[in-house]
């Protein structure tokens, strides 16, 4: 199976909860596994933008999987955007008010 680049916790968030679904887990059974609370891993699975990384490390680990880190193969949104807009500027520049 093939998951999505993740550049945001929430896409984490979503991943790390999808696994934890196809392999029949609870929250519960997979807190207990990571070592940690069951309310901490809620929050995970939330999106919580300030999650320890060590812990996360757990619960990828309890869950027998790995995380890569690896260049980008697509365009962010952020680059997206950017290079729009420098389009944009680029076939309508501004021009300086007349005095």
């Amino acid at each position: 199976m093939r998951y999505p680049n993740i550049t945001y916790t929430a896409r984490l968030a979503k991943v790390l909860r999808r696994i934890r679904r196809e392999q029949g887990l609870t929250q519960a059974d997979l807190a207990e596994q990571a070592g940690v609370s069951r309310s901490w891993l809620i929050e995970l699975e939330s999106g919580k933008p300030t999650a320890e990384v060590g812990k996360i490390m757990s619960v990828v680990r309890a869950l027998g999987v790995c995380l890569e880190v690896a260049p980008p193969t697509r365009t962010s949104g952020h680059e997206f955007v950017e290079r729009h807009w420098a389009r944009i500027r680029a076939e309508h520049p501004t021009t300086p008010p007349e005095s």
